[in-house]
């Protein structure tokens, strides 16, 4: 509703009629064989249909809208129009909709255009106006606002002030006072029938404050446990220890959840410690982004994924830098220009990319290369055994722990170096049948790779070289380290297929693929009233504590006698979008929702359905339909758009499932008296 909790008016105690209850008047549409009838697809509009179709079904309402004057014959709801009411539709939203009821069920036609309720629905709401696929559930929202401002009985609606003191009281006073205040600007049949009232519990998490408030609602939107509410991350955790093979993992967090929350779960599973984590995107062999703490996971994209360095040292160690490192293939290309080809040098990435700490101080070109060298996997093994093995790592190799201390032993020392590949490039001899491999450790160069330095600050990067001069190397935490590969070098030390095929296996502690589980409604009710940690947007200001990140929740403290709920089937983020396709069990009859019931003075809270909005598809696009059980024969039937078909019961619980109406079995329909405007009958507002 667009109305906030301050518009509100008097209740009446006029007690109600039974539940069996029909206006005088409205006789013909209950006798009627009506209702069987579609609605035309005006262009992208089965979304309206679908909740039309409901709203038909909706007895109460219809009669209230259908129920004729004996004596002027005209509609009695036109009585009572608010037509100055400048948050309606000066009434044309309510003509339309009874003027297309009229038609469904005293018409005697098959189908018919809901082309004016439309038209009016569109001026009223905007969005609505045009023929683009839109949401049942929110046509529902500003169609039911839409009909509740143009029968408002409050004219003129007055100040409010919603300040309600709650020290000391009972949850029944405040919530009395918060209800009758609210009907002091907003009393209709619309009220009357479909709204109910929530409670919402904030307890700060330092010195247990609490919060009540009351509020109204038309409908409740409720979460799909461990799916809408929850988001399903794929991410791959590199150890500091390069002979552990990479591990891939599937974690279930929360969908306001970040980054900090992953690694979170992460040190439940595996022990390590958060602070010792940093969580990097990678693409084609380049580290793109490091993501900070607070990076919100729904905005990775759907291609998006996460993977996640274990540092030997933590991140906020003030005596560490940490940088990335990646691997790239020097080549000459040749370039045409003007007839001629010129060589061209490029830097093609490959192979795994790192993440290293960095001394701020003291680190030479030896220090910097060794550190590179001994987290470097996929080197294909240097001793004579094993000359075409492929390792995960550098593994635990004497010969290759040997020839990188040499390395960093001559940096250190100045020792110059001969990095050119020297005889790499030169033909290799037949291998004699019996004779060993070629040894490896004999073709090594004392380098593999040359060390060039970037900067990833600006959106231009330059590559400066690193040389051996015994200086100490100057880096930040916008450095990254590029390791030069000549093509020859690549080929014989590095395994660039395993790299690429990385040999991930699922981690303990993975969730499945889908991450999606079937459920039934209470479950999902549970959700509501389990309490929720707000996000750090949204922190409650606690009288004692300030800003905190409290917890809230939600109860049900006055139940509707039609009950619309709401499947949050669709999640959205900054480049993903999605769909909880998880089947809900919900019942068709008898649907006791006690366990959720906390005033005493409500009655039991027992319902039956009486119809569905249905979504089929996924985000890109999709289809709705309805089921409605006709109130005349008592069956089911399908009504998809036009085409309306008899269905059996056992059809109508199925993952499509998005908005479901409920009847109240307990509470009495609301008085439809009030409309005769000379006799002014309140209206019983225990809705």
């Amino acid at each position: 509703l667009r109305r906030t909790s301050s518009e509100t008016l008097e209740s009446s105690t006029e007690p109600s009629p039974p539940e069996h209850h029909v206006p005088r008047g409205a006789e013909a549409t209950t006798a009627s064989k009506g209702g069987l009838c579609g609605l035309n697809n005006l262009g992208n509009t089965c979304f309206m249909n679908s909740a039309l179709q409901c709203l038909s079904n909706t007895e109460p309402l219809r009669s209230y809208f259908l129920a004729n004057d004996p004596v002027t014959g005209r509609k009695r709801f036109e009585t009572v129009l608010n037509t100055k009411n400048p948050l309606g539709s000066g009434g044309a939203i309510a003509r339309s909709f009874s003027k297309l009821l009229e038609e469904m069920w005293l018409g005697g036609r098959t189908a018919v255009p809901p082309r004016q309720l439309k038209h009016e629905v569109g001026d009223f709401a905007p969005r609505f106006s045009g023929y683009g696929q839109q949401d049942s559930q929110e046509l529902l929202a500003f169609l039911l606002d839409g009909l509740h401002e143009d029968i408002n009985l409050v004219q003129t609606k007055p100040y409010v002030d919603m300040d309600i003191k709650n020290d000391g009281r009972s949850d029944k006073d405040i919530a009395d006072e918060t209800w009758k205040k609210y009907l002091m600007r907003n009393k209709s049949f619309i009220v009357d029938l479909f709204q109910g009232q929530y409670r919402s519990t904030v307890t700060c998490p330092l010195c247990n404050t609490v919060s009540k408030t009351f509020d109204p609602f038309m409908y409740l939107s409720l979460s799909i446990p461990t799916s809408s509410e929850m988001l399903v991350v794929s991410i791959t955790l590199v150890r500091a220890d390069p002979s552990i093979p990479l591990c891939k993992y599937k974690l279930r967090v929360a969908k306001q959840g970040n980054i900090s929350d992953m690694k979170m779960e992460i040190q439940n599973v595996t022990k390590i410690k958060q602070s010792d984590m940093v969580a990097v995107g990678i693409e084609k062999c380049v580290i793109e982004r490091i993501y900070d703490d607070a990076f919100v996971l729904t905005d990775l994209g759907d291609k998006d994924e996460v993977y996640i360095y274990e540092l030997s040292h933590s991140i906020d160690n003030s005596n560490y830098i940490v940088v990335t490192v990646q691997h790239c293939e020097e080549r000459i290309i040749p370039v045409k220009y003007s007839y001629k080809e010129y060589p061209k040098q490029e830097m093609i990435p490959f192979g795994f990319p790192l993440v290293i700490e960095v001394p701020k101080v003291e680190c030479t070109f030896g220090n910097l290369y060794a550190m590179i060298e001994s987290q470097c996997r996929f080197l294909k093994s240097c001793s004579v055994d094993s000359a075409i093995d492929v390792k995960g790592g550098r593994g635990s190799s004497s010969t290759t722990e040997n020839s990188r201390d040499t390395a960093a032993e001559a940096c250190n020392k100045n020792i110059p170096v001969d990095t050119t590949e020297g005889n790499l490039n030169q033909p290799q001899q037949k291998k004699l049948d019996g004779e060993r491999p070629t040894d490896l450790r004999e073709r090594r160069p004392l380098y593999l790779f040359r060390l060039d330095v970037g900067n990833r600050k600006g959106k231009k990067i330059k590559l400066d070289e690193l040389s051996d001069n015994g200086k100490t190397v100057v880096l930040n935490n916008h450095s990254f380290v590029a390791c030069i590969w000549k093509p020859q070098t690549k080929k014989d030390f590095y395994d660039e297929e395993m790299a690429m095929r990385q040999e991930e296996s699922t981690g303990p502690g993975s969730v499945g693929v889908s991450g999606q589980k079937d459920c039934d409604l209470i479950e999902c009710f549970r959700s509501l009233s389990t309490p929720r940690l707000l996000s750090e947007d949204n922190k409650w200001n606690c009288p004692k504590c300030k800003k905190v990140r409290a917890s809230k929740k939600f109860d049900i403290w006055k139940w509707p006698k039609i009950l619309i709920v709401h499947f949050k089937r669709f999640s959205f983020g900054r480049f993903r979008r999605s769909k909880i396709e998880s089947l809900i069990k919900f019942p068709i009859k008898d649907c006791l929702l006690s366990e959720f019931r906390i005033n005493p003075d409500e009655p039991e809270p027992d319902y039956d359905l009486f119809a569905v909005s249905n979504h089929f598809g996924g985000m890109g696009g999709g289809h709705y339909t309805a089921y409605a059980k006709n109130s005349n024969t008592g069956n089911w039937y399908v009504f998809n758009d036009s085409h309306v078909e008899q269905v059996p019961e056992d059809r109508i619980v199925s993952s499509a499932a998005y908005v479901l109406f409920f009847s109240h079995k307990n509470k009495e329909i609301p008085l439809l008296g009030h409309l005769n405007k000379e006799t002014q009958v309140p209206m019983e507002t225990e809705v």
